[in-house]
């Protein structure tokens, strides 16, 4: 066949090996896909096994010779072994290897061994090699110092191994046993998945959000989020396996019922009462604005008439935005009065002054979007007889509104004045030297 490019199939039954496979045909060893996202680095070592097997000259690793010596260990009536470096060793060369003055050497080897039993200890074909050559390098000599024969060596490597075990406590360091690799709970821990995680079914149109309840044989879900009071949660029982396959793990916020129905603020009603004290300030407004012509003067700024107005004809509404209508007072507010709101409780509302448009030297027209409203512009004064506008209230739509009339008649061209508080007067300093020492 070497000088032809036809593969002749009478010939290839000459070799033993080729008459195997197509006699026969090879036994596959099939790795389930979650054994490569669980162990990275199992592709590797098994890579390096096969080269062994198929006699591709690379450097012959730990695991291996692991296998080769399991593979005895598990045979000992076998002398050699045609694959790979199998074929190198023999029953007489494992016997040395037993021997107590090969224990230091072959702890040492062990502990090379460690980092590759971690990755191979869950695979079911190398594991198994991988551990069982671990449990014989626990037992290389026996404890009297004595050589012991193969077979004595390999059965007591078995029960040894077992015994270390069975009594072996789990901590959170230690590498993971060949038991564990058939464990759901390792299983499912290993993927991500523990008891009270949030999943999700795959590929469904409408996913419900269920909390993991229990792992083991069966895995029970609880459905975390029931918005129908008439049932119970609903449950479901499945396998490890169809957790890891049609379930996902969700990041998915858990929804808690609120207790109690639906409510309003008090400050909702506090603000209807506000638009209807707005409403009706506008509308009385409406009805007094064009009733006397007035004109406005700045430095000082004040209002005055045009014309003649007989007593308690003018009058002149706190017109303001519905931001100025408050239920706390600045200190300077006009009082609205007290009025019910939600489930009868009362609030005293206030108008707030509104401030008087920007002064501008260069121009006497005041801005379209200025509010000019003539009971702000009203000036204050100490004097009695220049005092012409009062406070009094006028009724309108059920609520009793504060505006300011004039008290007196008003002849042209005279500035609306209302009588304020006077402020309390400071001694000046060399009068109160003077009263502190009559008072000595």
């Amino acid at each position: 066949m070497a000088d032809s490019d036809t593969i002749d199939v009478q010939k290839l039954p000459q070799n033993a090996q080729f008459k195997a496979m197509i006699e026969k045909g090879w036994a596959w060893e099939v790795v389930p896909s979650i054994i490569d996202e669980l162990f990275p680095g199992f592709a590797s070592v098994a890579q390096k096994a096969l080269n062994a097997q198929n006699h591709i000259g690379t450097e012959v690793g730990e695991p291996e010779t692991c296998m080769t010596l399991a593979a005895i260990a598990n045979d000992p009536g076998m002398r050699q072994v045609e694959d790979g470096v199998a074929r190198l060793l023999a029953k007489n060369d494992v016997t040395k290897v037993a021997s107590k003055s090969k224990m230091a050497e072959a702890n040492t080897a062990e502990s090379i061994l460690g980092e590759a039993m971690d990755i191979a200890r869950g695979l079911d074909g190398i594991g198994a090699a991988l551990q069982t050559f671990g449990q014989l390098f626990v037992s290389l000599s026996d404890p009297k110092g004595q050589t012991v024969t193969f077979d004595e060596w390999s059965k007591h490597a078995v029960s040894s191994g077992a015994a270390a075990a069975a009594k072996a406590k789990p901590s959170a360091s230690s590498t993971a046993a060949l038991s564990d690799h058939k464990d759901p709970t390792w299983i499912a821990k290993k993927a991500g998945y523990s008891v009270g995680c949030l999943v999700v079914q795959k590929d469904v149109a409408a996913q419900g959000l269920y909390a993991i309840f229990s792992i083991g044989q069966t895995v029970k879900l609880r459905e975390a989020v029931n918005h129908d009071a008439s049932r119970d949660a609903h449950t479901a029982d499945i396998t490890c396996e169809d957790l890891l396959q049609k379930w996902s793990i969700s990041k998915a916020a858990l929804s808690n019922q609120m207790d109690g129905d639906q409510q309003r603020p008090q400050q909702l009603y506090i603000n209807r009462q506000k638009a209807a004290l707005y409403r009706a300030l506008l509308e009385l407004d409406a009805k007094h604005v064009g009733k006397h012509k007035l004109t406005f003067w700045r430095k000082p700024d004040g209002v005055w008439t045009t014309s003649a107005i007989q007593q308690g004809q003018l009058t002149l509404v706190p017109a303001a935005p519905l931001i100025s209508i408050s239920a706390t007072n600045s200190g300077s507010g006009i009082s609205l009065g007290e009025h019910a709101i939600d489930k009868g409780a009362q609030v005293h509302f206030f108008v707030l002054p509104v401030s008087k448009p920007q002064d501008n030297d260069t121009n006497t027209q005041f801005d379209e979007a200025a509010l000019v409203a003539a009971h702000w512009w009203v000036a204050p004064t100490y004097d009695k007889k220049q005092a012409n506008m009062a406070t009094s209230h006028v009724s309108h739509g059920g609520l009793m509104l504060p505006v300011l009339t004039n008290t007196t008649d008003i002849g042209p061209n005279v500035k609306l004045q209302m009588l304020a508080k006077p402020k309390a007067k400071e001694v000046p300093i060399h009068e109160q030297a003077v009263k502190k020492q009559k008072k000595a």
